[in-house]
């Protein structure tokens, strides 16, 4: 009776030990896919959210999808993670600085957008980056730089030496750019 009580007693002792010694699987998460969205440079101290609204939360701004402005690397940006495996393919979104369309995105000289698209899940994290916003006024002549053009123009050899060369017209105007 002695010899099988040590014996089991061996048995559970060397179980525990075999046990301890094991190393717990750690599961690694896969890194999250997040769209990391650069923010325009303009965009006022005032402004702390932005707001997304798309085809996954029927085009509605709200708290739900409300992301904090962070500064990274000088830049201003959010970033957001969503549960890409809930979402139906493709979605469409835009994003706005209020919880309204009064504040959406707008494109470089103020154009408006199409909305966005992701076609299918991303593997991978995107950058994306908002130009302007509707209720931000920006003085696109301040971002201009001063561009030297050249003109060469040939002239009949009849022209007289003292004439002068004129160009006549408005660059802007359609007659112009239609013979571009």
């Amino acid at each position: 009776m002695k010899k099988i009580f040590v014996f089991v007693l061996m048995i559970v002792l060397m179980s525990i030990v075999l046990v301890s010694c094991v190393k717990p699987k750690i599961e690694e998460q896969p890194e999250p896919i997040m769209l990391n969205v650069e923010l325009p440079d303009s965009l006022p101290s005032t402004i702390t959210s932005i707001y997304l609204a798309g085809t996954f939360n029927n085009w509605t701004f709200s708290e739900d999808y409300k992301y904090d402005v962070v500064t990274e690397n000088g830049k201003k940006m959010i970033k957001i993670e969503l549960n890409w495996d809930n979402l139906e393919y493709p979605i469409q979104f835009k994003f706005s600085d209020q919880m309204d369309w009064t504040g959406v995105e707008k494109g470089p000289n103020g154009e408006e957008l199409d909305n966005r698209v992701i076609f299918e899940k991303p593997v991978v994290s995107k950058d994306l980056r908002i130009w302007n916003f509707a209720d931000l006024s920006i003085d696109y002549t301040s971002l201009s730089t001063p561009v030297t053009v050249k003109f060469i123009v040939e002239v009949p050899d009849i022209t007289p030496s003292a004439s002068g060369v004129y160009i006549r017209g408005d660059l802007i105007s359609s007659s112009w750019m239609e013979r571009l």
